[in-house]
């Protein structure tokens, strides 16, 4: 993987920081082939053949289901992240937040 590519989302985001500590505990300096602002852009760039790149298996399903997207078996991934939901305590959450929490907790 060291030769490839890496396309990256800014810095500051999430899925980056998790990358660059994985890479970090590895020994591995990342050095970034292009930076890009969103999950999509990022998509978009490796189905056009720009490199390779880590995202969160929840943004690629469809890409995945149709063959565009592969994962690839890299040793010490898939990183797990915590992520936590929040809202406003004694808030009665639309139908739609709900519906939306219970897709996020896996309900």
């Amino acid at each position: 993987m060291a030769g490839e590519r890496f396309l990256v989302r800014e810095r500051g985001s999430g899925t980056r920081k998790a990358l660059e500590q994985a890479l970090s505990e590895a020994g591995i300096a990342l050095a970034p082939y292009m930076e890009l602002g969103s999950t999509e852009a990022i998509k978009q760039a490796v189905m056009a053949n720009l490199g390779i790149s880590l995202l969160p298996l929840k943004s690629m399903e469809l890409e995945r289901e149709t063959g565009r997207l592969i994962c690839l078996d890299v040793e010490g991934f898939p990183l797990v992240r915590r992520w936590n939901v929040v809202h406003l305590k004694g808030k009665t959450l639309s139908t739609v937040a709900r519906t939306f929490l219970g897709f996020l907790l896996g309900n």
